[in-house]
C-alpha cells in the first residue's frame, strides 16, 4: 500500500496514471527515506545546482586584467593627429636682389608626425620687398627685412612664417690658410689665402696687413715676404663692412750666417778668432767647433759658446789641442708663443770654416 501511495505522489494531477511495477516503487521508496528529502525527488536537481558553481569559477575577472596592459596611453587619435598643428618653413634668410629662391612649408601634427594635409597657401607680408607664389618661389624686390608665411589648408589656420632679409650679402666667417707657418728671414716668400662664407657674397673682397712688418710684410693679394727674425700676425679684413676678419701666425727664423776664415791669435797659444756678419734683431749666437767636419754630437771634441750680445760681430775661443778643427755658427731668435711660452727659433748653421792649429814651442 506504500508503494502505491508513493508512485501515486510522484504523478499527481495526470489522468491516466498507471501503477508504478514493485522493483521502481522500491527505488522510488528508498530515494523518499533519505534524509533532507521530503518529496522524494530525484538527485538530478542536485547535480544541476552544482553545475553553475562550475561555471563561476571561470576566471572572468582575470581575463578583464590580462587585457588591461594592452590599453597604454596615449589613446589612438586619428582625428586630432592628422590635423595641422605646426607648419615649419625651410630656406636661406639672407637673399640679394636679382636672385630667386623656393622655400619649404613641412605641416607637422600635435604628435610630431606629418599631418594628412601638406598643403599651404602662401603669402608674402611686404610684396613691396619680396614676392611669392604659391609654389614657395621668393622674388626679392627690394632692400628690407619681409616675412612669408604659409598657412595649412586643412581648416585649421595653422601658419608658419620665415623672415628673410633682402639685400648685399654680406661676409659670415673668414678663413686664411697659411701653407707653412716657418718662413726663413730673406728666403722664398709665400702667399696665403681665404675661404669666405657665404660663397655668393657680395663683396668677398679682403684687406691684408701685419703687425709686424719687421718681421715679415704682407700685399694686398696676400704675398708674405719675411724680413727678420720672429713672429708676426698677418690679418686678412672684410671690404664689405661685416668687420670679419681672419689671421695667420707666422714664425720667420734667422737667415744663415757668413763666418769669415778664422785666425790664430798668437802662435805661442791655441786661441782663435772668430769674425762674422751680425744680425741684431736675434737673441743670440751659438758658436761650435769641432775636430770632425760633420760636428757629431757623439763625437768628444765638440765643443760650443753663447753669446748673447746680438751686436757683436768677434769672439775669441779655445781648442784643447793641436790639428785640423771646424768651426760654425747660428742666430737663435727666441719669442713668446699664443701660451706665452719661449719658443726659440734657430737659423740654418754656416758653412763650416776650417782652422790647423799647431802650438809653436820654440
Amino acid at each position: 500500500a506504500s508503494t502505491l501511495m508513493m508512485g501515486m505522489f510522484l504523478t499527481p494531477g495526470l489522468a491516466g496514471a498507471k501503477e508504478i511495477p514493485g522493483e521502481a516503487a522500491e527505488t522510488l521508496e528508498a530515494t523518499a527515506d533519505e534524509p533532507g528529502t521530503e518529496t522524494g525527488e530525484p538527485v538530478v536537481p542536485e547535480t544541476e545546482t552544482e553545475e553553475p558553481e562550475t561555471e563561476t569559477e571561470e576566471p572572468v575577472v582575470q581575463e578583464t586584467e590580462t587585457e588591461e596592459p594592452q590599453q597604454e596611453e596615449p589613446v589612438i587619435t586619428q582625428e586630432s593627429s592628422g590635423l595641422a598643428y605646426e607648419v615649419v618653413i625651410t630656406g636661406n634668410d639672407h637673399m640679394g636682389k636679382g636672385t630667386t629662391q623656393r622655400l619649404t612649408a613641412t605641416v607637422y601634427a600635435e604628435d610630431g608626425s606629418l599631418a594628412n594635409n601638406q598643403s599651404v597657401e602662401w603669402n608674402s607680408g611686404d610684396e613691396n620687398i619680396a614676392t611669392v607664389d604659391q609654389t614657395g618661389l621668393v622674388k626679392p624686390i627690394k632692400d628690407g627685412d619681409v616675412k612669408i608665411f604659409a598657412t595649412a589648408l586643412d581648416g585649421t589656420k595653422v601658419r608658419g612664417e620665415f623672415k628673410i632679409t633682402v639685400g648685399p650679402i654680406k661676409v659670415e666667417s673668414l678663413i686664411v690658410n697659411c701653407e707653412n707657418p716657418y718662413m726663413v728671414q730673406g728666403g722664398p716668400y709665400q702667399w696665403l689665402t681665404v675661404e669666405v662664407l657665404p660663397a655668393d657674397a657680395a663683396v668677398p673682397d679682403v684687406v691684408w696687413s701685419s703687425n709686424a712688418s719687421s718681421v715679415a710684410t704682407v700685399d694686398q693679394v696676400g704675398k708674405v715676404e719675411a724680413k727678420g727674425p720672429g713672429m708676426v700676425t698677418i690679418t686678412a679684413a672684410t671690404r664689405d663692412g661685416s668687420n670679419i676678419k681672419g689671421s695667420a701666425t707666422i714664425y720667420v727664423q734667422p737667415k744663415k750666417m757668413k763666418m769669415k776664415k778664422p785666425a790664430r791669435v798668437s802662435d805661442k797659444t791655441r786661441e782663435v778668432k772668430l769674425t762674422w756678419e751680425t744680425i741684431t734683431t736675434g737673441t743670440l749666437y751659438e758658436i761650435e767647433w769641432s775636430k770632425g767636419k760633420n760636428f757629431d754630437p757623439l763625437m768628444k771634441d765638440v765643443y760650443s759658446t753663447k753669446i748673447k750680445t746680438p751686436s757683436t760681430s768677434t769672439t775669441k775661443v779655445t781648442v784643447k789641442k793641436d790639428g785640423k778643427w771646424f768651426f760654425r755658427i747660428r742666430c737663435i731668435k727666441t719669442v713668446k708663443d699664443a701660451d706665452g711660452r719661449d719658443k726659440p727659433l734657430e737659423g740654418e748653421w754656416s758653412k763650416p770654416k776650417k782652422l790647423k792649429v799647431k802650438l809653436k814651442t820654440s
